[in-house]
């Protein structure tokens, strides 16, 4: 473990060094998508499921885009958040940033309707690769979740995480204008 952070500090040091001047310069709007997956293997059951995440944000400030989003996928449900997100260096080719989320998810799967909201704090990075087109990661989160399932008799469930694992690693790309 000790490895890969060394390694994953070594990377981001060479890419500063290197960055330039083609961030975020004079854009204002943003929208961003990101495919993801995840697979569940066990003695009786097995499960793969990929979601889709959407965003459209605006640039308030020289440091801070707010924004909406939506996210689908393989299981019957969908999510709707509101999220913000502080660039540090915007105007660089390679820019650390801090976001959080709103959201509210709802599924249903086997005749159970879930209701979820939750509220979510993670760090990220982004590249660009030209002047409007960007790599964004984020990894690792801190939630605070509410979930209702309606089943007889209804049931809910208050969860706080504090994640730094491989499920919560996102990749996308970002488009500026």
């Amino acid at each position: 473990m000790k490895k890969i952070y060394l390694t994953l500090i070594s990377i981001s040091i060479a890419l500063i060094s290197f960055s330039q001047d083609n961030g975020f310069s004079d854009n204002k709007s943003i929208i961003s998508g990101s495919l993801g997956g995840s697979s569940t293997f066990s003695y009786d059951s097995s499960s793969i499921e990929f979601t889709w995440k959407q965003k459209f944000g605006y640039f308030v400030s020289k440091n801070l885009n707010v924004g909406v989003g939506f996210e689908f996928g393989s299981s019957d449900g969908y999510s709707l958040d509101a999220f913000g997100k502080y660039y540090f260096n915007p105007q660089n080719r390679f820019s650390f940033f801090g976001g959080a989320d709103v959201k509210y998810i709802t599924s249903t799967s086997k005749d159970v309707k879930k209701t979820m909201f939750g509220v979510s704090i993670y760090p990220g990075i982004n590249y660009f690769l030209t002047k409007g087109l960007a790599i964004e990661t984020s990894i690792g989160l801190l939630n605070y979740s509410t979930q209702l399932e309606k089943v007889n008799p209804e049931k809910t469930t208050n969860n706080f995480n504090l994640e730094m694992k491989l499920k919560t690693l996102n990749i996308g790309l970002v488009c500026s204008f």
